[in-house]
């Protein structure tokens, strides 16, 4: 399990570390600043929606808001099989291509937080 602290570390890290470093300069500062205030309100926000039918239907987050992050990712892992990557839109920086090596780094570094 991992609290809601790690996973917000950890997905800021991926975005510092494996997103930021390839956009360019005016992406890369408004991506930088979006994420720098989003991570304040993840916590807040994602325990508003930690009893909803859709979410709590997973079995993903405990009643303390902590995640089953081996759970998620076991189930991340084969929607990337054989080296499937699969596009992420970011508002106002356009598409990522997201693969399975981004879903080991985003594991590793909540892991790590």
């Amino acid at each position: 399990m991992a609290t809601m602290t790690q996973v917000k570390t950890g997905l800021v890290r991926f975005v510092d570390n494996d997103i930021l470093p390839h956009l360019p300069t005016g992406k890369k500062v408004a991506l930088g600043i979006y994420v720098a205030l989003a991570a304040n309100n993840l916590e807040a926000k994602a325990m508003q929606y930690i009893n909803h039918p859709a979410v709590s239907v997973l079995e993903v987050v405990d009643s303390n808001g902590n995640v089953d992050i081996d759970k998620v990712y076991q189930a991340a892992v084969p929607m990337f099989n054989a080296g499937q990557r699969v596009p992420i839109q970011i508002p106002m920086i356009g598409e990522y291509m997201m693969d399975m090596t981004d879903v080991e780094k985003i594991y590793k570094y909540i892991k790590e937080a």
